[in-house]
C-alpha cells in the first residue's frame, strides 16, 4: 500500500474511532438520566469496540509506517498526532463523567460493580491511545542515536515491531534496557552487580512482553559480562486464536 494511502486510511480510522468516543459519551449520559442498567452492557460493548479500533489503528501506524522505513509528510503526522490528541481528550472526559457516576451514593454494588469495569476500559483505551501517540512522535522527531563513550550499545528484535535497545557500561559493569514498541521507549531497567536479576514486562497496545534478565559476571577486574535473556512477546489482541506469541531463552550479550 502507497504511504499516502496509508495515511488517509489511518486518518480514517482516527475519525471512526472519535465519532465512536463520542457516541460512547452520549449513551453515558443516557444512563446518567435514567439509570437504564441495560445500558452499562451497551456502554461495555461499545467500549470493546473502540479498544479494537484504537489497537488496529496501532498496529496500522506501526507496519505501515514504523517498519516501512520511508520518510513522511510531517503535516500529515501533525495532523494524525492532533487527531489521537482529540480521541485522548475525549476517551478521559468519559473516563471523568464514570468517575462521577461512581461517586454517587444512589447506585448499588452491582451497577457500581459494572461502573468500575467500565472505568478501567475507558483507562486502558486511554493507555493505547497516549501509546499511539508516542509512536507518532517519534516518527516525527526520532530521538538521536548515541551510544555514551566506553560502552557497547546493540538491539534485539524480540518480535516485528518489539525490540530492546541495550547499554552495556563494562566498568560497572551493568547493563541498561530499554523496551521499544515500534521505535517507542515505554520501559527500562537496569542490571548489576546489585541487582543481577531483572523482570520487565507488561500489555502494551497489541503487544504483551514477559522478561527475565540475568546477569552473570565472570572476571570482573576484566569487566566480563554475560546476559541471559528469557520470556515471552506476543503480538495482536488478548484472544488465544489471534495472539502470536514466541518464547525465547538466549544469550544475548557475552563479553
Amino acid at each position: 500500500m502507497p504511504v499516502t494511502n496509508s495515511l488517509v486510511r489511518i486518518q480514517q480510522q482516527l475519525i471512526a474511532i472519535n465519532n465512536a468516543v463520542l457516541l460512547n459519551r452520549k449513551t453515558i449520559i443516557e444512563f446518567r438520566q435514567t439509570s437504564n442498567k441495560e445500558l452499562l452492557v451497551q456502554i461495555r460493548k461499545q467500549l470493546r469496540i473502540i479498544n479494537r479500533r484504537v489497537l488496529i489503528n496501532q498496529h496500522t501506524i506501526g507496519t505501515k509506517l514504523v517498519l516501512s522505513g520511508k520518510k513522511f509528510d510531517k503535516n500529515a503526522l501533525r495532523r494524525i498526532q492532533n487527531q489521537l490528541r482529540t480521541i485522548q481528550q475525549n476517551v478521559l472526559i468519559n473516563q471523568r463523567m464514570v468517575g462521577r457516576l461512581l461517586a454517587c451514593k444512589k447506585y448499588n454494588n452491582e451497577t457500581k460493580k459494572s461502573l468500575k469495569r467500565i472505568h478501567n476500559q475507558l483507562r486502558t483505551i486511554s493507555k493505547n491511545v497516549l501509546l499511539s501517540q508516542r509512536i507518532v512522535d517519534n516518527l516525527m522527531q526520532p530521538p538521536p542515536v548515541s551510544c555514551p563513550a566506553g560502552h557497547t550499545c546493540l538491539s534485539v528484535r524480540l518480535i516485528d515491531g518489539l525490540g530492546l535497545d541495550l547499554d552495556v557500561d563494562p566498568s560497572e559493569p551493568s547493563i541498561k534496557i530499554t523496551v521499544r514498541i515500534f521505535g517507542a521507549s515505554v520501559l527500562s531497567g537496569t542490571i548489576s552487580l546489585r541487582n543481577p536479576t531483572l523482570s520487565l514486562g507488561g500489555e502494551f497496545g497489541l503487544f504483551l512482553l514477559e522478561l527475565t534478565l540475568r546477569g552473570e559476571f565472570g572476571d570482573i577486574a576484566h569487566g566480563h559480562f554475560r546476559l541471559v535473556l528469557g520470556g515471552r512477546a506476543c503480538i495482536g489482541p488478548p484472544i488465544d486464536i489471534l495472539r502470536t506469541c514466541t518464547d525465547f531463552n538466549q544469550i544475548i550479550y557475552d563479553k
